[in-house]
């Protein structure tokens, strides 16, 4: 049977990659204005590395989403229940962000078309469909997994930490700490191990 692999950590360092990117252009144009220059350059380079962090984002996160809404799917005839509306329109919404990013990036390659003509006075609905995508799939992923920031590191943890976690036979020796199956094994231990040789009168043992 094959294990489950844990992508949650990547999907975490993707957002992070798209939204630090985004947010270093916006806050860097908030004071400087008109982006030029080496700074033009850079921020290009970044908004390269956030498009790939969107890549793994966008496939990942639809998996996971895609995966809690599945669990949740009612069965035939039963009432819709809370969670699997909430993710439905997660779902929903993915898609049509999706479809509103990649479709005019692809009208303007066929085209030959910069993205500002293609686009039109849509700029302002496409820029929001950019920025809403990975708000949506993390909030996505994170609503239909369960426990997906800290439940899976805690659950590492308690399996490496396990073998030193072992509690102590209920019997043992306070003596050398040696554990014993019931009262009675610990008190044959104890007399045969720990009680001084009772010596008779000519030195020998007994």
């Amino acid at each position: 049977m094959k294990s489950k692999h844990d992508y949650s950590t990547l999907i975490i360092w993707a957002a992070l990659a798209v939204t630090v990117s985004r947010y270093i252009g916006a806050f860097v144009a908030s004071d400087v204005g008109h982006i030029t220059g080496a700074w033009s350059i850079a921020l290009t380079a970044l908004m390269a590395l956030s498009g790939i962090g969107m890549g793994f984002l966008d496939v990942l996160g639809l998996a996971y989403v895609f995966d809690g809404w599945r669990r949740n799917l009612p069965k035939s005839g039963d009432k819709w229940s809370s969670r699997f509306k909430v993710l439905t329109l997660f779902v929903i919404g993915l898609f049509v962000a999706g479809l509103a990013i990649l479709t005019p990036f692809t009208v303007s390659r066929v085209n030959a078309a910069g993205m500002s003509d293609t686009l039109g006075r849509g700029v302002w609905w496409w820029s929001l469909a950019v920025n809403l995508a990975p708000i949506l799939l993390i909030g996505g992923v994170t609503f239909s997994q369960s426990g997906f920031v800290t439940m899976r590191q805690d659950a590492q943890s308690q399996t490496h930490d396990a073998p030193h976690m072992r509690a102590l036979p209920t019997h043992t020796c306070e003596t050398c700490g040696e554990g014993c199956a019931n009262q009675q094994a610990l008190a044959a231990h104890i007399r045969w191990k720990h009680q001084p040789e009772k010596v008779n009168g000519n030195g020998v043992a007994h």
